[in-house]
């Protein structure tokens, strides 16, 4: 029918799909939005804009933190106590997303994950590395079983269903010096470790927006319609986002999730 189309995340439940996808938008002359809204975030464009000027100098490493406890009637009687309610695809899928966006192509991937609190054939907790092209190393730490300070919904307020605590969630380091987001605090001033690098407030922070990703997300889509904007993130670029996130998936599962662990009898 020739539709523009927004697409939630993930694009699709392969590669190949995802692929399909864009091809058939192409020959369509059609486009292709898809969800990875926190690229909407007008903090995350104002990183870009910071690492890109190389305020840090050249990036060398990131880490990201995602620490949340989900309710428990989040679970209940659905999908979501299996296998498919990993977080990896519904919620790191996001913070793998935003690390491209922000430093590149991945590489190579390596990842580990349990179950320990739950019990559930899903993993719930794990730690992400990631290399990139240019070399970067990254990071990325989660787990929605633990109700902890750290990720981008509770450092943004994003999101109302979840508690806003203001805390930084990604630190990224370079051969300058460092910047934290949200608060996009820059670390400079030192050269080596006789001197301790220094904090300011990036001048040009972007206050916390009224609206949020999503209304921006929307906003921006209707602009693609009008054909007044290219997508953020089309099908083509999502499709890289799940590539990775399907590697992560795949090497947690090569390692076999440990089997749960009783807190209070050890067993």
């Amino acid at each position: 029918r020739g539709w523009d189309v927004l697409v939630e995340k993930p694009v699709a439940d392969t590669v190949a799909a995802a692929t399909a996808m864009d091809a058939a938008a192409r020959s369509a002359g059609t486009s292709i939005l898809v969800g990875h809204h926190r690229r909407h975030h007008p903090r995350v464009a104002r990183l870009r804009e910071l690492l890109d000027a190389g305020e840090i100098g050249e990036p060398l490493l990131a880490t990201a933190l995602w620490t949340v406890r989900k309710p428990d009637d989040y679970f209940a009687g659905n999908w979501r106590s299996g296998s498919d309610g990993s977080p990896i695809l519904i919620n790191a899928v996001h913070d793998i997303d935003l690390l491209r966006h922000l430093l590149g192509e991945v590489i190579l991937v390596s990842a580990c994950g349990s179950n320990l609190v739950r019990g559930s054939d899903r993993v719930e907790t794990a730690a992400i590395m990631l290399q990139f092209e240019n070399g970067i190393v990254a990071t990325i730490v989660l787990s929605d079983a633990s109700p902890g300070p750290w990720g981008f919904e509770s450092g943004t307020g994003e999101n109302p269903n979840i508690g806003s605590t203001g805390q930084d969630m990604l630190f990224i380091s370079g051969t300058l010096g460092a910047v934290s987001f949200p608060s996009l605090t820059l670390w400079t001033g030192s050269s080596d470790w006789s001197q301790a690098p220094r904090p300011k407030i990036d001048a040009e922070i972007p206050a916390m927006p009224e609206d949020t990703p999503l209304q921006r997300q929307l906003a921006h889509f209707v602009a693609v319609m009008n054909r007044e904007a290219e997508p953020l993130i089309n099908a083509a670029d999502a499709a890289r986002t799940l590539a990775v996130t399907l590697d992560v998936e795949a090497q947690i599962k090569a390692r076999d999730v440990p089997v749960s662990r009783n807190a209070e009898t050890g067993s």
